[in-house]
């Protein structure tokens, strides 16, 4: 499991790194042009409020409702990225701990071991669906415990 997560999470690191770095001049990019339609908003606001200008005189400005939310999406965009790293961080960092030998990375159906101190994508599947049913066995057996002890709601 190491060598795929972690072949896998340096992926993620390579991909996800210059991707939040764009997003980060994209944003900037983003405020600049939600700060320029504000400040537009507020100047013809302010010129007609002031009666320089009439409201039926006033250009069709930028709209700040649509440059806020593009903010917002560059933001969201930031944010799902950097979750995503710390994911793959967190995958890599348990499977290193509770798995000891690495996996190969290409998946090889039954047939030869594999070579050196390394199990199979197929052996480490059915190392994590043994360790699946066997949480869910303990999990019951706590809920029937529970449930018999009265301690359930």
């Amino acid at each position: 499991m190491v060598v795929l997560i972690m072949s896998s999470s340096q992926q993620d690191k390579i991909d996800i790194i210059p991707r939040v770095k764009f997003l980060t001049t994209q944003l900037q990019e983003v405020l600049n042009n939600t700060t320029r339609t504000a400040a537009q908003a507020i100047h013809v606001g302010n010129l007609v409020d002031s009666g320089s200008l009439k409201a039926s005189d006033t250009q069709n400005p930028l709209r700040f409702d649509k440059s806020i939310e593009e903010f917002f999406a560059v933001c969201d965009q930031i944010e799902n990225n950097l979750k995503t790293g710390i994911e793959s961080y967190q995958q890599g960092s348990s499977s290193a701990r509770y798995l000891s030998l690495p996996v190969l990375p290409t998946r090889v159906e039954p047939g030869p071991v594999p070579e050196g101190n390394a199990i199979s994508y197929l052996q480490y599947l059915n190392s994590v669906r043994s360790q699946i049913t066997y949480l869910k066995e303990i999990h019951d057996l706590l809920l029937n415990a529970s449930q018999n002890s009265g301690l359930s709601e």
